[in-house]
């Protein structure tokens, strides 16, 4: 079997979509639209790219990044069509000053991850920090070279950049911004997939995710 012959799937429920079997190009961007729906059966999500790792440190690749926008979440995301970001867990995203190189984000309310664990401002800080302090050569880190800090404090995340930069709210918005839970992901290393294989890797929403096939 030959790396362009695998692909990936997984089930993952999800409140206001309607259930069934789905075959998604997620490579293309295509996203699972929301309905007035839920009876909470599973869904499942198929991609012939390849799919490097379900850790956001350790991966710089659109086939993992294009299952990421399915299985985690992040302050902002594209929806299908706009070219701008939208909020997703932010209630908001703004820059606080004309110079452009403080970005705040209030989270909503009530978040989780599969695990029930809060997803916490404190959660997004070590989202990103762990990519920072990881360098993984396969990683995202070169997307966040200006990033100098973050910082949480109640329900709001602060990014302080050593430069202006008005396309942060688009690089937070991709699979190097997934938000994941700081109980489940180490601070200072990759999380160890064989040692969690067949588990949730503690997404938000819930996933299963089965092992490349055919």
């Amino acid at each position: 079997m030959t790396k362009e012959s695998m692909s990936t799937s997984m089930t993952f429920i999800r409140p206001g979509i309607v259930a069934g079997s789905f075959a998604l190009l997620l490579a293309s961007g295509c996203q699972l639209p929301a309905t007035d729906t839920a009876d909470g059966k599973p869904i499942t999500i198929g991609t012939s790219s390849v799919l490097a790792g379900l850790d956001p440190a350790g991966v710089y690749d659109a086939g993992s990044w294009a299952v990421f926008t399915n299985i985690y979440q992040n302050l902002l995301t594209f929806e299908p069509g706009s070219p701008a970001p939208t909020p997703d867990a932010a209630e908001s995203c703004a820059f606080t000053s004309a110079a452009l190189t403080t970005y705040r984000c209030e989270l909503r309310d009530g978040l989780t991850f599969s695990n029930g664990n809060p997803l916490t401002a404190t959660a997004v800080e070590h989202s990103f920090e762990r990519i920072l302090r990881i360098r993984d050569p396969l990683g995202p880190g070169p997307l966040f070279a200006n990033l100098l800090s973050v910082d949480a404090r109640g329900s709001l995340v602060t990014f302080h950049l050593a430069s202006a930069d008005a396309t942060w709210p688009s690089k937070i918005a991709t699979g190097a911004g997934a938000i994941v839970d700081p109980a489940e992901f180490p601070a200072d290393r990759l999380r160890e997939e064989k040692a969690h294989r067949g588990r949730d890797p503690m997404s938000s929403p819930p996933t299963r995710p089965r092992s490349p096939s055919r």
